[in-house]
């Protein structure tokens, strides 16, 4: 069988922004509210493709839609698949998948009709396990393609809107600041500029993907010409898994980050070497990447069509930029049977019968230590990749949920941290402090 090559990063069919001008909202209907969940920056839709509902990540980094095998759903995917080869950033082989056609996206009002998916496995990705819920895939430019979408990573809320009646009657330009847009493959670009150092006397311009997928606030490529001199305090990090390797970046302070009228002091940054992000500097003048550790300080609308983005500062918009201090990466590691006490010693069966019983069992998350970074306080404080997380500061894991634990290492540095964790067996307990290596 001949297999075509595509890079994921980012890919599909060729579109024209504005070839395709049919509202995605059923006929009349003016707008679609969709209530997301909000965990490790990744906004988490609750979509149904072919009838059947999933949760998708929106990834305005992908030019296409994603749906992962094995997560136990069966959306009807039609038996016409072409097989590719998608390749991403990192060093590995290319890896094989299918694409399929003819599929809808759909929630209530709104419907997508012959979409495109790609089928692959998340072996790497993972995204289960960082999030914490089982991830059915992601969903790219289609989503924007035919309407002003408005995210309010406050309420946790998302609205399609019908354009007309969006122009009309919701738009308050003077309530908004305009940043323009260009487009690569369908997907969002800004320009912007970025001091590094307090001594530099001119801004270095930038030009960034706008990425609603990615988790950190800036990614910066390093090249021949920008970006060979680091601030003084860094370190290297594991920044994620691509479909083809893992992914590792110098992380740092910068001075100043400014854009569209905006202005961030000291953010945090990756710094990716220029080997690792050879494929994305193919479009012209990429610098690299904003996420949502910036766009989630706004309510933010997207206007593909207009190529517009409008933003509205929200509460979080002067909060100063946190990182993982502990330098522990966790994952959801599936559930667990755990022994419940009841206070009043009775409980409610499934079929509705109360029962007296003092404790019954309860199936409960489980997390593990997946990677843990060299120097880090939690490698100097002895944890390592593989351990099971039992209690955090005297609480049972399996009381918080995974953005509840993820939070707990971005707390005020100097806070020390008790972990009791399970290792062969053995159940051990851990002490480190919350070092901020980049002050």
């Amino acid at each position: 069988m001949k297999t075509k090559l595509l890079y994921f990063g980012f890919f599909l069919f060729a579109f024209s922004l504005i070839a395709q001008q049919k509202s995605n909202l059923v006929s009349g209907k003016r707008w679609q509210h969709i209530h997301f969940k909000f965990i490790n920056n990744l906004i988490i839709l609750p979509l149904e493709i072919n009838g059947v509902q999933g949760d998708f990540i929106l990834d305005t980094g992908v030019r296409g839609n994603i749906i992962f095998l094995g997560e136990n759903q069966n959306f009807h995917i039609n038996d016409s698949l072409k097989e590719v080869k998608l390749r991403g950033f990192g060093y590995g082989d290319p890896i094989p998948a299918f694409v399929s056609v003819g599929n809808t996206i759909s929630y209530k009002r709104m419907e997508l009709k012959n979409k495109n998916f790609f089928l692959l496995k998340d072996d790497k990705l993972n995204f289960s396990a960082k999030t914490g819920i089982a991830i059915h895939g992601l969903i790219g430019s289609d989503f924007f393609r035919n309407n002003v979408v408005k995210i309010d990573y406050k309420s946790k809320k998302l609205t399609v809107y019908d354009r007309s009646y969006f122009y009309k009657k919701k738009f308050k330009e003077d309530k908004v600041k305009s940043v323009p847009l260009v487009f690569h493959n369908e997907k969002p670009y800004l320009q912007g500029k970025v001091q590094i150092h307090e001594s530099d006397s001119t801004d270095v311009p930038v030009k960034l993907l706008i990425d609603t997928g990615g988790t950190d606030a800036l990614w910066l490529f390093k090249d021949a010409s920008k970006f060979q001199t680091l601030p003084p305090k860094y370190f290297t990090d594991f920044l994620g898994e691509s479909l083809t390797g893992s992914l590792h970046g110098d992380k740092s302070r910068i001075e100043n980050f400014e854009f569209g009228g905006y202005s961030f002091g000291n953010p945090i940054v990756s710094f990716l070497n220029e080997d690792v992000a050879e494929r994305a500097k193919k479009i012209k003048g990429r610098s690299g990447t904003v996420g949502a550790g910036i766009l989630k300080r706004f309510t933010v609308w997207f206007d593909y069509r207009l190529q517009k983005m409008y933003l509205k500062k929200n509460s979080d918009y002067r909060d100063a930029f946190y990182y993982n201090m502990s330098g522990l990466e966790i994952n959801y590691n599936g559930s667990v049977m755990v022994l419940e006490f009841l206070q009043n010693g009775r409980t409610t069966l499934e079929n509705g019968q109360t029962i007296s019983l003092g404790y019954y069992f309860a199936l409960k998350p489980s997390y593990v230590i997946a990677n843990v970074r060299k120097g880090s306080p939690g490698d100097l404080g002895g944890l390592k990749e593989g351990d099971v997380l039992l209690e955090i500061d005297g609480i049972p894991v399996h009381e918080k949920s995974y953005a509840d634990i993820i939070e707990h290492f971005y707390e005020k540095k100097n806070k020390n941290v008790d972990l009791l964790i399970e290792r062969n067996d053995e159940e051990l307990l851990f002490e480190f402090q919350l070092v901020d290596e980049l002050d």
